[in-house]
């Protein structure tokens, strides 16, 4: 597997702006995982279902990962990201500044994916089957796809 480049960077710590938006998306909203469908709500009432044991709800920094804040050069980060938005996001009415740029990476909804702590951080594999819910298979070898 190749290692990913992250520039270097402070420790992440969660601004209030990002506090907020999450705990409305995660809990106001109780917005489900975005790979398996569980939701905060679900896990607060037990296993009712919660197929592959998740603990809690997360969001993810999706379009642009937070560590990659420092590497973004900001005319394609307006180019590739804010002008196709136009329209449809009035944040995006016009082009970012740097500023801007980093707010909407750190908390902006467009750039937080929900997912469970299992489709956010885990790695269930073929290697770890007590993380798959019963009734599935890995995506491990030929055989399980082909049916054989």
């Amino acid at each position: 597997m190749t290692p990913l480049f992250y520039p270097a960077h402070d420790p992440r710590a969660e601004p209030p702006e990002y506090r907020c938006v999450h705990a409305r998306l995660v809990v106001k909203e109780n917005r489900p995982c975005a790979i398996c469908g569980v939701t905060n709500a679900a896990i607060a009432r037990g296993r009712v279902k919660n197929p592959w044991r998740a603990s809690q709800i997360e969001t993810h920094h999706a379009v642009i990962e937070w560590a990659l804040m420092d590497a973004v050069d900001l005319r394609r980060f307006n180019a590739l990201v804010v002008r196709p938005r136009r329209g449809l996001a009035r944040v995006c009415a016009r082009s970012f500044t740097r500023a801007q740029m980093r707010a909407w990476i750190d908390h902006h909804e467009d750039n937080l994916l929900v997912l469970c702590d299992v489709h956010h951080r885990h790695a269930p594999s073929a290697f770890t089957p007590s993380r798959r819910p019963s009734g599935t298979r890995s995506h491990g070898s030929t055989r399980e796809r082909d049916g054989d």
